[in-house]
């Protein structure tokens, strides 16, 4: 995975945000105080984790994010979009949320994303782990775009619950 020197400014930006919460331990939810980050917030997903088996829900979704898959996947899982995936990406960003969880450390990544044209698309995150009650239970994600041409149309995510007609 790339590190963090690599990374665009909205992933940077986030990480020293999440570091001045409790100086790079995993920060409570209860101290992220979203008007810290307001320039973000059409960038950023807010996670929801559940174990046993994991599942990666999609709590809340900036409009950029919505605006970028094609829907909008707030209450939906990740986990659900794994075997419609024609891109390895859902895989590969599940490995890094299983990352971020056992190392409650964050996780800074990029993937390619195949635009209409299919030119690869540059699609660089930063996971962010947050504890509630002193126990991982979310991540704050922000995706930066920067890479990624004004005039790209990226290829839409494939719903696995539309109906193929």
């Amino acid at each position: 995975m790339p590190e963090w020197s690599d990374a665009p400014a909205k992933i940077k930006e986030l990480g020293a945000y999440w570091e001045s919460l409790s100086g790079g331990a995993v920060p409570e939810r209860a101290q992220l105080d979203i008007a810290q980050i307001k320039a973000l917030l059409p960038y950023v997903m807010l996670m929801e984790l559940e174990r046993d088996p994991l599942v990666v829900r999609y709590r809340l979704t900036g409009t950029k994010i919505d605006e970028w898959v094609g829907i909008n996947v707030t209450g939906r899982t990740l986990n659900e979009f794994l075997s419609g995936d024609r891109t390895g990406s859902s895989a590969y960003l599940m490995a890094c949320y299983e990352k971020c969880l056992r190392t409650q450390q964050p996780v800074v990544g990029a993937y390619d994303w195949p635009s209409v044209a299919g030119n690869p698309l540059r699609i660089w995150f930063g996971i962010f782990p947050f504890n509630i009650d002193g126990r991982l239970r979310q991540m704050l994600v922000v995706e930066d775009f920067a890479a990624v041409p004004d005039d790209a149309e990226p290829l839409p995510w494939r719903d696995p619950t539309a109906d193929e007609t």
